[in-house]
Protein backbone atom coordinates (compact mmCIF):
# COMPACT_ATOMS: atom_id res chain seq x y z
CA UNK A 1 0.00 0.00 0.00
CA UNK A 2 1.42 3.37 -1.07
CA UNK A 3 1.60 6.52 1.07
CA UNK A 4 -1.40 8.09 -0.66
CA UNK A 5 -3.54 5.00 -0.04
CA UNK A 6 -2.49 4.93 3.63
CA UNK A 7 -3.49 8.58 4.03
CA UNK A 8 -6.86 7.93 2.39
CA UNK A 9 -7.45 4.95 4.69
CA UNK A 10 -6.37 6.90 7.79
CA UNK A 11 -8.67 9.83 7.02
CA UNK A 12 -11.49 7.70 5.64
CA UNK A 13 -11.41 9.47 2.29
CA UNK A 14 -12.14 8.15 -1.17
CA UNK A 15 -10.11 10.82 -2.90
CA UNK A 16 -7.82 13.65 -1.81
CA UNK A 17 -8.35 17.02 -3.53
CA UNK A 18 -5.37 17.95 -5.72
CA UNK A 19 -5.99 21.68 -5.48
CA UNK A 20 -7.40 24.23 -3.09
CA UNK A 21 -11.12 23.77 -2.43
CA UNK A 22 -11.80 26.91 -0.38
CA UNK A 23 -11.62 30.40 -1.89
CA UNK A 24 -10.32 33.78 -0.75
CA UNK A 25 -13.45 35.88 -0.07
CA UNK A 26 -11.83 38.82 -1.82
CA UNK A 27 -11.91 36.91 -5.14
CA UNK A 28 -15.68 37.41 -5.29
CA UNK A 29 -15.25 41.19 -5.42
CA UNK A 30 -12.33 41.41 -7.87
CA UNK A 31 -13.63 43.07 -11.05
CA UNK A 32 -12.87 41.46 -14.41
CA UNK A 33 -11.14 44.52 -15.83
CA UNK A 34 -7.61 45.32 -16.99
CA UNK A 35 -7.06 48.30 -14.65
CA UNK A 36 -4.71 47.34 -11.81
CA UNK A 37 -5.98 50.12 -9.51
CA UNK A 38 -9.51 48.73 -9.65
CA UNK A 39 -8.22 45.38 -8.38
CA UNK A 40 -6.40 46.81 -5.36
CA UNK A 41 -7.49 45.24 -2.10
CA UNK A 42 -8.10 47.66 0.75
CA UNK A 43 -6.98 46.78 4.27
CA UNK A 44 -9.64 46.30 6.95
CA UNK A 45 -8.78 49.71 8.40
CA UNK A 46 -8.59 53.09 6.65
CA UNK A 47 -5.25 53.26 4.82
CA UNK A 48 -4.66 56.82 6.02
CA UNK A 49 -4.34 55.42 9.54
CA UNK A 50 -0.75 54.42 8.72
CA UNK A 51 0.37 58.00 8.13
CA UNK A 52 -1.65 59.23 11.10
CA UNK A 53 0.02 56.62 13.31
CA UNK A 54 3.45 57.87 12.26
CA UNK A 55 2.50 61.37 13.40
CA UNK A 56 0.96 60.11 16.65
CA UNK A 57 4.00 58.02 17.57
CA UNK A 58 6.23 61.03 16.98
CA UNK A 59 4.09 63.47 18.98
CA UNK A 60 2.10 61.54 21.60
CA UNK A 61 4.26 61.06 24.73
CA UNK A 62 2.77 57.66 25.67
CA UNK A 63 3.04 56.19 22.17
CA UNK A 64 6.51 57.65 21.61
CA UNK A 65 7.63 56.09 24.90
CA UNK A 66 6.08 52.71 24.04
CA UNK A 67 7.67 52.73 20.57
CA UNK A 68 11.09 53.53 22.03
CA UNK A 69 10.87 50.72 24.59
CA UNK A 70 9.79 48.17 21.97
CA UNK A 71 12.61 49.29 19.68
CA UNK A 72 15.39 49.44 22.28
CA UNK A 73 14.58 46.01 23.71
CA UNK A 74 13.94 44.30 20.35
CA UNK A 75 17.01 45.72 18.55
CA UNK A 76 19.54 43.64 20.45
CA UNK A 77 22.99 42.65 19.17
CA UNK A 78 23.09 40.47 16.06
CA UNK A 79 25.30 37.46 15.35
CA UNK A 80 25.37 36.04 11.81
CA UNK A 81 26.34 32.39 11.40
CA UNK A 82 27.51 31.11 8.00
CA UNK A 83 28.97 27.63 7.68
CA UNK A 84 31.71 28.48 5.11
CA UNK A 85 34.72 30.81 5.16
CA UNK A 86 33.79 32.28 1.77
CA UNK A 87 30.26 32.97 2.98
CA UNK A 88 31.46 34.67 6.17
CA UNK A 89 33.88 36.90 4.26
CA UNK A 90 31.17 37.91 1.78
CA UNK A 91 28.72 38.70 4.61
CA UNK A 92 31.39 40.84 6.30
CA UNK A 93 31.89 42.81 3.09
CA UNK A 94 28.15 43.35 2.74
CA UNK A 95 27.89 44.34 6.40
CA UNK A 96 30.47 47.10 5.84
CA UNK A 97 28.20 48.51 3.14
CA UNK A 98 24.75 48.02 4.74
CA UNK A 99 25.46 48.11 8.50
CA UNK A 100 23.16 45.18 9.15
CA UNK A 101 22.53 45.95 12.84
CA UNK A 102 21.34 49.45 11.97
CA UNK A 103 19.23 48.04 9.12
CA UNK A 104 17.64 45.63 11.60
CA UNK A 105 16.81 48.54 13.91
CA UNK A 106 15.16 50.45 11.06
CA UNK A 107 13.16 47.40 9.97
CA UNK A 108 12.01 46.79 13.55
CA UNK A 109 10.86 50.40 13.82
CA UNK A 110 8.94 50.00 10.56
CA UNK A 111 7.34 46.87 11.97
CA UNK A 112 6.36 48.49 15.29
CA UNK A 113 4.75 51.46 13.55
CA UNK A 114 3.11 49.77 10.56
CA UNK A 115 2.67 46.14 11.59
CA UNK A 116 4.77 44.90 8.67
CA UNK A 117 8.31 44.90 7.29
CA UNK A 118 8.44 46.14 3.70
CA UNK A 119 11.91 45.88 2.14
CA UNK A 120 13.42 45.65 -1.33
CA UNK A 121 16.87 44.19 -1.85
CA UNK A 122 18.37 46.17 -4.72
CA UNK A 123 20.62 43.96 -6.85
CA UNK A 124 23.86 45.18 -8.42
CA UNK A 125 23.68 45.99 -12.10
CA UNK A 126 26.03 43.10 -12.94
CA UNK A 127 23.98 40.70 -10.74
CA UNK A 128 26.97 39.89 -8.50
CA UNK A 129 25.29 40.70 -5.21
CA UNK A 130 23.15 43.14 -3.25
CA UNK A 131 23.79 46.86 -3.71
CA UNK A 132 21.53 48.17 -0.95
CA UNK A 133 18.35 47.56 1.05
CA UNK A 134 15.43 49.99 0.61
CA UNK A 135 12.52 50.28 3.02
CA UNK A 136 9.40 50.61 0.86
CA UNK A 137 6.83 52.73 2.76
CA UNK A 138 4.10 50.37 3.95
CA UNK A 139 1.42 52.99 3.24
CA UNK A 140 2.28 52.82 -0.48
CA UNK A 141 2.01 49.03 -0.77
CA UNK A 142 -1.15 47.59 -2.32
CA UNK A 143 -2.06 43.97 -2.98
CA UNK A 144 -3.88 42.37 -5.90
CA UNK A 145 -5.24 38.84 -5.61
CA UNK A 146 -4.18 36.52 -8.46
CA UNK A 147 -6.87 33.85 -8.57
CA UNK A 148 -4.96 31.58 -10.96
CA UNK A 149 -1.82 31.50 -8.81
CA UNK A 150 -3.85 31.78 -5.57
CA UNK A 151 -1.58 34.44 -4.13
CA UNK A 152 -1.52 38.11 -3.22
CA UNK A 153 0.81 40.11 -5.43
CA UNK A 154 2.33 43.37 -4.10
CA UNK A 155 2.34 46.68 -5.95
CA UNK A 156 3.62 50.11 -5.01
CA UNK A 157 1.29 52.97 -5.85
CA UNK A 158 2.30 56.61 -5.44
CA UNK A 159 -0.18 58.79 -7.35
CA UNK A 160 -0.09 60.30 -9.90
CA UNK A 161 2.45 57.69 -11.08
CA UNK A 162 1.19 54.34 -12.37
CA UNK A 163 1.32 51.33 -10.01
CA UNK A 164 4.62 49.43 -9.96
CA UNK A 165 4.51 45.65 -9.69
CA UNK A 166 7.09 44.69 -7.09
CA UNK A 167 9.41 41.82 -7.95
CA UNK A 168 8.84 38.88 -5.57
CA UNK A 169 12.51 37.87 -5.91
CA UNK A 170 13.78 41.15 -4.46
CA UNK A 171 10.78 42.64 -2.60
CA UNK A 172 9.45 41.09 0.60
CA UNK A 173 6.49 42.01 2.83
CA UNK A 174 6.40 40.43 6.30
CA UNK A 175 3.21 41.15 8.30
CA UNK A 176 3.26 40.77 12.08
CA UNK A 177 -0.44 39.87 12.21
CA UNK A 178 -3.16 39.68 9.55
CA UNK A 179 -6.90 39.13 9.47
CA UNK A 180 -8.39 36.22 7.55
CA UNK A 181 -8.57 36.93 3.85
CA UNK A 182 -6.36 40.03 4.07
CA UNK A 183 -2.61 40.23 3.31
CA UNK A 184 -2.08 43.52 5.16
CA UNK A 185 -0.30 43.69 8.50
CA UNK A 186 -2.20 45.19 11.44
CA UNK A 187 -0.33 48.07 13.15
CA UNK A 188 0.22 47.18 16.85
CA UNK A 189 -0.78 50.68 18.00
CA UNK A 190 -3.92 51.02 15.87
CA UNK A 191 -6.23 50.80 18.92
CA UNK A 192 -4.80 54.14 20.09
CA UNK A 193 -7.19 55.96 17.73
CA UNK A 194 -10.08 55.13 20.08
CA UNK A 195 -8.30 56.93 22.94
CA UNK A 196 -6.24 59.72 21.43
CA UNK A 197 -9.15 62.11 20.78
CA UNK A 198 -10.28 61.86 24.41
CA UNK A 199 -6.72 62.37 25.62
CA UNK A 200 -6.24 65.40 23.39
CA UNK A 201 -9.54 66.92 24.53
CA UNK A 202 -8.57 66.49 28.18
CA UNK A 203 -5.14 68.03 27.60
CA UNK A 204 -6.66 71.00 25.75
CA UNK A 205 -9.12 71.59 28.58
CA UNK A 206 -6.34 71.19 31.13
CA UNK A 207 -4.18 73.70 29.28
CA UNK A 208 -7.00 76.25 29.14
CA UNK A 209 -7.80 75.61 32.80
CA UNK A 210 -4.16 76.10 33.84
CA UNK A 211 -3.91 79.34 31.92
CA UNK A 212 -6.99 80.72 33.67
CA UNK A 213 -6.68 79.45 37.22
CA UNK A 214 -3.55 77.37 37.65
CA UNK A 215 -3.56 73.72 38.55
CA UNK A 216 -3.71 74.08 42.34
CA UNK A 217 -5.93 77.06 43.03
CA UNK A 218 -6.47 80.77 42.48
CA UNK A 219 -6.48 84.05 44.41
CA UNK A 220 -9.81 85.71 45.24
CA UNK A 221 -9.42 89.48 45.72
CA UNK A 222 -12.21 91.77 46.93
CA UNK A 223 -11.67 95.53 46.58
CA UNK A 224 -14.06 98.20 47.90
CA UNK A 225 -15.94 99.87 45.05
CA UNK A 226 -15.35 103.60 44.48
CA UNK A 227 -18.13 105.95 45.53
CA UNK A 228 -20.47 107.28 42.93
CA UNK A 229 -19.68 110.86 41.91
CA UNK A 230 -22.28 113.60 42.09
CA UNK A 231 -24.23 113.86 38.85
CA UNK A 232 -22.74 110.60 37.50
CA UNK A 233 -25.23 108.51 35.52
CA UNK A 234 -25.64 104.75 36.11
CA UNK A 235 -24.00 103.93 32.78
CA UNK A 236 -21.03 106.18 33.54
CA UNK A 237 -20.68 104.68 37.02
CA UNK A 238 -20.73 101.07 35.75
CA UNK A 239 -18.12 101.93 33.14
CA UNK A 240 -15.89 103.47 35.80
CA UNK A 241 -16.33 100.38 38.03
CA UNK A 242 -15.22 98.15 35.21
CA UNK A 243 -12.15 100.27 34.48
CA UNK A 244 -11.33 100.34 38.20
CA UNK A 245 -11.43 96.52 38.44
CA UNK A 246 -9.31 96.12 35.33
CA UNK A 247 -6.66 98.47 36.73
CA UNK A 248 -6.58 96.61 40.04
CA UNK A 249 -6.51 93.24 38.27
CA UNK A 250 -3.38 94.18 36.32
CA UNK A 251 -1.71 95.50 39.46
CA UNK A 252 -2.44 92.39 41.56
CA UNK A 253 -1.54 90.04 38.68
CA UNK A 254 1.91 91.60 38.47
CA UNK A 255 2.37 91.45 42.24
CA UNK A 256 1.26 87.80 42.58
CA UNK A 257 3.63 86.74 39.79
CA UNK A 258 6.41 88.23 41.93
CA UNK A 259 5.12 86.38 45.00
CA UNK A 260 3.64 89.34 46.87
CA UNK A 261 0.23 90.97 47.31
CA UNK A 262 0.38 94.58 48.56
CA UNK A 263 -3.05 96.08 49.37
CA UNK A 264 -5.01 98.37 51.71
CA UNK A 265 -6.72 97.04 54.83
CA UNK A 266 -10.06 97.44 53.13
CA UNK A 267 -8.98 95.03 50.34
CA UNK A 268 -9.59 91.34 51.04
CA UNK A 269 -7.24 88.72 49.50
CA UNK A 270 -8.06 84.99 49.83
CA UNK A 271 -6.61 81.81 48.35
CA UNK A 272 -9.20 79.43 46.90
CA UNK A 273 -8.48 75.75 46.37
CA UNK A 274 -9.99 74.05 43.34
CA UNK A 275 -12.33 71.22 44.21
CA UNK A 276 -12.19 68.05 42.14
CA UNK A 277 -8.49 68.16 41.24
CA UNK A 278 -8.01 64.59 42.47
CA UNK A 279 -10.88 63.47 40.26
CA UNK A 280 -9.27 65.16 37.27
CA UNK A 281 -5.97 63.44 38.07
CA UNK A 282 -7.74 60.09 38.22
CA UNK A 283 -9.37 60.76 34.87
CA UNK A 284 -6.01 61.63 33.28
CA UNK A 285 -4.47 58.47 34.76
CA UNK A 286 -7.34 56.39 33.38
CA UNK A 287 -6.90 57.79 29.86
CA UNK A 288 -3.14 57.17 30.07
CA UNK A 289 -3.82 53.55 31.05
CA UNK A 290 -6.09 53.19 28.03
CA UNK A 291 -3.33 54.56 25.81
CA UNK A 292 -0.78 52.16 27.30
CA UNK A 293 -3.15 49.24 26.70
CA UNK A 294 -3.71 50.42 23.12
CA UNK A 295 0.06 50.29 22.53
CA UNK A 296 0.20 46.62 23.70
CA UNK A 297 2.35 47.58 26.67
CA UNK A 298 2.17 46.92 30.38
CA UNK A 299 2.00 50.06 32.59
CA UNK A 300 4.97 48.91 34.69
CA UNK A 301 7.18 48.83 31.58
CA UNK A 302 6.46 52.53 31.09
CA UNK A 303 7.25 53.37 34.71
CA UNK A 304 3.60 53.50 35.83
CA UNK A 305 3.01 52.21 39.36
CA UNK A 306 0.07 49.82 39.30
CA UNK A 307 0.59 47.88 42.52
CA UNK A 308 0.71 44.55 40.68
CA UNK A 309 2.21 41.48 42.35
CA UNK A 310 5.61 40.01 41.49
CA UNK A 311 3.88 37.04 39.86
CA UNK A 312 1.84 39.28 37.60
CA UNK A 313 4.90 41.42 36.81
CA UNK A 314 6.73 38.25 35.71
CA UNK A 315 3.82 37.14 33.53
CA UNK A 316 3.51 40.62 32.02
CA UNK A 317 7.21 40.78 31.21
CA UNK A 318 7.23 37.28 29.70
CA UNK A 319 4.32 38.31 27.49
CA UNK A 320 6.25 41.41 26.46
CA UNK A 321 9.37 39.34 25.70
CA UNK A 322 7.25 37.06 23.51
CA UNK A 323 6.10 40.12 21.56
CA UNK A 324 9.72 41.19 21.13
CA UNK A 325 10.76 37.73 19.92
CA UNK A 326 7.93 37.65 17.38
CA UNK A 327 9.21 40.94 16.00
CA UNK A 328 12.80 39.71 16.02
CA UNK A 329 11.80 36.54 14.16
CA UNK A 330 10.24 38.54 11.32
CA UNK A 331 13.27 40.83 11.13
CA UNK A 332 15.55 37.77 11.20
CA UNK A 333 13.61 36.21 8.31
CA UNK A 334 13.83 39.42 6.27
CA UNK A 335 17.59 39.84 6.75
CA UNK A 336 18.34 36.15 6.20
CA UNK A 337 16.56 36.30 2.84
CA UNK A 338 18.64 39.29 1.74
CA UNK A 339 21.93 37.70 2.87
CA UNK A 340 21.14 34.39 1.18
CA UNK A 341 20.23 36.22 -2.02
CA UNK A 342 23.51 38.13 -1.86
CA UNK A 343 25.64 35.01 -1.30
CA UNK A 344 23.86 33.18 -4.12
CA UNK A 345 24.44 36.05 -6.56
CA UNK A 346 28.06 36.47 -5.40
CA UNK A 347 28.73 32.77 -5.94
CA UNK A 348 29.85 32.23 -2.34
CA UNK A 349 29.09 28.63 -1.29
CA UNK A 350 27.11 28.00 1.88
CA UNK A 351 24.71 25.43 3.29
CA UNK A 352 23.57 27.18 6.46
CA UNK A 353 23.05 30.85 7.26
CA UNK A 354 21.34 32.12 10.37
CA UNK A 355 20.80 35.55 11.90
CA UNK A 356 20.63 35.45 15.69
CA UNK A 357 19.41 38.23 17.95
CA UNK A 358 20.71 38.38 21.51
CA UNK A 359 17.80 37.65 23.88
CA UNK A 360 16.05 40.60 25.58
CA UNK A 361 17.19 41.35 29.16
CA UNK A 362 15.94 38.84 31.71
CA UNK A 363 13.61 39.82 34.53
CA UNK A 364 15.22 37.15 36.76
CA UNK A 365 18.80 36.53 35.55
CA UNK A 366 19.58 34.21 38.47
CA UNK A 367 16.65 31.89 37.69
CA UNK A 368 17.50 31.98 33.99
CA UNK A 369 21.14 31.10 34.69
CA UNK A 370 20.04 28.16 36.84
CA UNK A 371 17.70 26.96 34.09
CA UNK A 372 20.49 27.23 31.50
CA UNK A 373 22.82 25.22 33.74
CA UNK A 374 20.22 22.46 34.08
CA UNK A 375 19.76 22.45 30.30
CA UNK A 376 23.54 22.28 29.77
CA UNK A 377 23.79 19.33 32.20
CA UNK A 378 21.02 17.55 30.30
CA UNK A 379 22.80 18.07 26.97
CA UNK A 380 26.10 16.84 28.43
CA UNK A 381 24.38 13.61 29.45
CA UNK A 382 23.01 13.21 25.90
CA UNK A 383 26.48 13.80 24.44
CA UNK A 384 28.01 11.27 26.85
CA UNK A 385 25.36 8.76 25.79
CA UNK A 386 26.27 9.49 22.14
CA UNK A 387 22.69 10.58 21.46
CA UNK A 388 23.86 14.07 20.50
CA UNK A 389 27.05 15.47 18.97
CA UNK A 390 29.04 18.27 20.61
CA UNK A 391 28.21 20.53 17.67
CA UNK A 392 24.47 19.87 18.08
CA UNK A 393 24.67 20.50 21.82
CA UNK A 394 26.47 23.81 21.33
CA UNK A 395 23.84 24.88 18.83
CA UNK A 396 21.07 23.97 21.30
CA UNK A 397 22.71 26.29 23.85
CA UNK A 398 23.00 29.12 21.33
CA UNK A 399 26.72 28.81 20.57
CA UNK A 400 28.19 28.69 17.09
CA UNK A 401 29.04 25.09 16.12
CA UNK A 402 31.93 26.49 14.04
CA UNK A 403 33.68 27.54 17.27
CA UNK A 404 34.23 23.91 18.32
CA UNK A 405 37.95 23.14 18.48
Amino acid sequence: MGILEKVKELLGLKELPRERVSVEPVSVYVPNVSSVQSKFIDPRYPREFLLELEKLILTNPDLAHAHQIFLDLAATDIDIFVDTDEGREEVERLNEKLNIENLARLLLSQLIINGAISVEWVVKEDLTGIEKAVRVPVSTVYFVYDEEKDEFQPYQYVPPEDPIKLNPATYKYYPLLTLDGSPYGIPPFIAAFSVVETQQAIMENLKAFAEKMGLIGFVDISVPPPQRLPGETEIEYQKRLKEYLEENAELFKEQIQKGIALHYDTTKVEYKEIAGISTSRELIDLVEQWMVSASKMQPSLLGRTTGSTETWATIAYEQFVRQLKNMQNLCKEAIEYGLKLHLTLAGAPFSELEVRFSPPPSLSPEKEAQAQKLEADRLVELVDAQLLTVEEARKELGYNPEEVD
